[in-house]
């Protein structure tokens, strides 16, 4: 009955002790692993023997102060020899190195790196397309009625847009009126045409589609805004005509009236609408990758200059170092 805690104590150690030994050096452990268990198993069988306990406690004190002291000291010996070795290898390829590979190395090495990255640049960044809308205008605050709350709140309720940029942006709840007219006021640059009353409405979106209708729907915000009230006067006095003018001059009457409300209506008119572009404005891609291409070529040169200069330098003293010592 006394063996079974004896073999169990000492079978748990010899475990623990052959975890502890991964402190040490990889191929330390190749070298003196087994034997290094083995002197522990027979002293841990030693140490119980004699004083059960007691004896595997005095043991572990002793081998966890050999382990400090011992692992540190052949990891730093492995280090040295690792760097002797790597010391001869760069010793080995300073001598057969040659300038104009290293050059040549280098240059290729940078030269793929710098067009691979703008390749990746240009792939990654999002198309930009821009569609413009042409109107007409008869009034000197055109361009601040255009980008005004009312205008832009009513393109923005025409087209739907609280609802498409949830959708499109993915987001729980739809976008508040404030945070969508900020936005579609950011996506609007008006550039009026110098000595005309022309106004081009251009809309920058990431969706080629998106650009033009949101253009179209600014312009014809603007336009049905600006006569909102004329033409409901129109219709109103059309609608008294035709019930106090007698027939034939109600004909006359009603005929003046449209007149009237065409000659209104003419003085605001969209000369264009937008278009889907056909490609984007931003990025340039094949601009990104030429700057990449030059820039691989001028710093991969300066780089390879560089190299093959070092090389030079190291192979030289890589000479004088091996060279034999004359009498």
């Amino acid at each position: 009955m006394t063996n079974q805690p004896d073999s169990k104590a000492v079978a748990l150690s010899q475990k623990f002790y052959a975890r502890l030994l991964v402190v040490y050096p990889r191929k330390h452990r190749r070298e003196y692993g087994p034997a290094m268990a083995q002197l522990f198993r027979d002293q841990c069988r030693d140490a119980w023997a004699e004083s059960r306990g007691r004896g595997l406690a005095a043991l572990w004190f002793r081998v966890a102060i050999d382990t400090i002291k011992s692992a540190p000291s052949e990891h730093l010996q492995n280090l040295a020899q690792r760097k002797s070795a790597f010391n001869r290898l760069l010793l080995t390829l300073r001598m057969k190195s040659n300038p104009i590979i290293v050059f040549v190395a280098l240059f290729t090495i940078v030269l793929v790196l710098a067009v691979g990255s703008s390749g990746w640049v240009a792939s990654v960044l999002p198309d930009t397309y821009a569609s413009t809308a042409r109107i007409k205008s008869d009034g000197t605050n055109a361009l601040m009625e255009l980008k005004s709350d009312a205008i832009l709140d009513r393109a923005l309720s025409n087209l739907g847009l609280n609802e498409k940029w949830r959708l499109k942006y993915h987001l729980g709840n739809a976008f508040k009126a404030p945070e969508t007219r900020n936005l579609l006021r950011k996506m609007i640059h008006l550039n009026p045409i110098p000595d005309t009353k022309l106004i081009d409405i251009k809309v920058y979106d990431d969706d080629r589609n998106e650009a033009a209708e949101i253009a179209n729907g600014v312009a014809t915000a603007y336009l049905r805004s600006r006569f909102a009230d004329e033409i409901a006067a129109l219709e109103e006095a059309i609608e008294t005509v035709e019930k106090t003018v007698p027939d034939a001059r109600r004909v006359q009457r009603e005929n003046e009236l449209a007149q009237a409300a065409a000659r209104s209506e003419s003085r605001v008119e969209i000369i264009d609408s937008a278009e889907p572009a056909l490609r984007a404005i931003w990025p340039n891609k094949p601009l990104i990758v030429f700057l990449g291409i030059l820039a691989g070529i001028l710093v991969g040169a300066l780089a390879g200059a560089i190299g093959a200069y070092v090389s030079r330098v190291l192979r030289r003293r890589s000479k004088v170092e091996i060279a034999p010592s004359r009498p």
